[in-house]
């Protein structure tokens, strides 16, 4: 982002992708975001839905299987019935990722390095 800002000044768009020409590079440039966001849903959510489960991971009985895809379908129309209804959605997750990504980078694994050293065995 700073190079952005160093190159384009305050025209720098909120989705940087914006900057890329309307050539190949923008279809690689979007088709790489998109895989990006997938990866990222895709762990989130297997962590998210590992607190849900009543079934180990391990289990690979058809209940385990059909819980686990009940559990993702609702994540996933959750997910799509919130991005598209709330107006706001992309300055409510501006104002959450300037409030709390910086907090949760900067003091949580300081944090756990001093649980660690502090709880050794």
């Amino acid at each position: 982002a700073a190079v952005m800002y160093r190159r384009f000044g305050d025209k720098v768009p909120g989705f940087l992708l914006d900057i890329l020409p309307f050539n190949e590079s923008r279809l690689v440039g979007n088709t790489l975001f998109f895989f990006h966001i997938i990866v990222s849903f895709v762990i989130l959510n297997s962590a998210l839905l590992r607190a849900y489960a009543r079934y180990s991971v391990t289990d690979t009985s058809f209940a385990a299987k059909r819980d686990w895809a009940v559990l993702s379908g609702v994540v996933i129309v959750g997910a799509y019935l919130l991005t598209n209804t709330v107006s706001l959605f992309e300055d409510l997750t501006a104002a959450i990722g300037s409030l709390f990504v910086a907090t949760t980078v900067l003091l949580i694994p300081p944090a756990y390095l001093y649980a660690a050293h502090h709880f050794k065995r």
